[in-house]
């Protein structure tokens, strides 16, 4: 368990590489670079897909095989899944080989961290890591001792891991939404087969799509299953709203809630408290 106080202050040195101003910089970005350079200063040949035979990608294999089985485990048995954790691995491989996807996951962190961390091996400053790496050596943290490797694989497997299930399912949720009016359904097909007139070309830049008009306003009122997408609704476009019907991306594991308590959506949570932002149990409901 993560205490508040101390993840804050570790957070506060890459609290802007998550501000809209900066996703809005990365963004065009994103299909010519590896995904993961956000997080670290380079990604080690040996866990790049092009150095693999059969042209898999290890992260994204494992992150595969963890969400399938972890989901259930943590829906199901979710207090067993914290004791399993704290199981060292060898001994746990004994007897079931169902979390060796999630430990694969771990594992490829921790080479990653270490890579980042190695002497001679590239450096960009403004990726994640290099910003938690060095935060002590700077005004923006309180504290003046280097991340333990434990904090900074701790830190780079949650943002890894946000958003895997979120987007996934909600953008098709939001899409069956705009289903429901064949109209706006009708004028979103045309709309994107103006920007992508063949589909077999490249997707279209990041840049072009977000100037599409219903990316920016839609003039419609839709009601359906009590969800309310209003005029007011889809000032933002079918994705952003979409995005809204669940949380952010950057949510993190479970808190300690701090000495003094807090207040969450109007309740008064006592000190000491575990919290969590569940978001499969939204979208089970949803």
């Amino acid at each position: 368990m993560t205490d508040p106080t101390k993840h804050r202050h570790r957070f506060r040195p890459v609290a802007s590489l998550f501000a809209t101003r900066h996703y809005d910089i990365c963004e065009p970005k994103v299909q010519a670079s590896i995904s993961n350079d956000f997080i670290f200063s380079d990604v080690p040949d040996e866990f790049k897909s092009l150095k693999s035979e059969a042209f898999d990608d290890p992260l994204t294999i494992a992150t595969y095989g963890a969400i399938n089985w972890t989901v259930w485990f943590s829906r199901n048995f979710p207090k067993l899944q914290v004791l399993v954790s704290s199981i060292p691995r060898s001994f746990l491989s004994r007897f079931t080989g169902a979390f060796e996807p999630t430990l694969d996951v771990t594992d490829i962190m921790t080479a990653l961290v270490r890579h980042e961390k190695r002497e001679g091996a590239p450096k960009r400053e403004n990726c994640m890591m290099q910003r938690l790496i060095n935060a002590h050596l700077g005004d923006k943290s309180k504290s003046k001792e280097p991340l333990s490797e434990a904090a900074l694989e701790a830190e780079a497997e949650v943002t890894m891991w946000g958003g895997i299930i979120d987007l996934s399912n909600i953008l098709p949720f939001g899409t069956f939404m705009v289903s429901q009016s064949p109209q706006l359904q009708q004028e979103l097909y045309e709309e994107l087969r103006s920007a992508w007139p063949d589909i077999r070309a490249p997707a279209p830049l990041y840049e072009d799509l977000r100037q599409l008009p219903i990316l920016v306003g839609i003039p419609y009122f839709i009601t359906h299953h009590g969800i309310c997408f209003s005029n007011y609704a889809l000032q933002n476009g079918v994705v952003k709203e979409s995005l809204r019907l669940t949380f952010g991306v950057a949510t993190g594991p479970a808190r300690l809630v701090g000495p003094e308590g807090a207040l969450i959506d109007g309740h008064h949570v006592p000190a000491k408290v575990i919290s969590i932002v569940y978001t499969e149990g939204f979208l089970m409901l949803v």
